[in-house]
């Protein structure tokens, strides 16, 4: 994987994938690219995944309605949390 834009470009580099190149397709694909946390980790996500599961079993509240009040709470959390 070449690691400049000058190395994609180099000679070596052009020939190599001019004989492979199914190989460049992680190269054009970069641009898409976005810089991600390898670990998202909600302080309150476990206690409101818990919560859901109560609410679901003991509770019986419909799926649609839990599903909905968690992604809700899971989200403010993140928000919270990361932005």
């Amino acid at each position: 994987m070449p690691n400049s834009q000058s190395a994609i470009n180099h000679p070596e580099t052009v020939a190599y994938f001019a004989q492979y190149p199914e190989r460049k397709v992680a190269i054009e694909q970069l641009q898409y690219t976005r810089p991600q946390a390898s670990v998202i980790s909600l302080g309150k996500g476990t206690e409101l995944l818990r919560q859901m599961v109560e609410k679901l079993l003991v509770g019986n509240v419909s799926p649609a309605t839990v599903m909905a009040e968690t992604t809700m709470a899971l989200e403010k959390e993140y928000n919270d949390t990361f932005k």
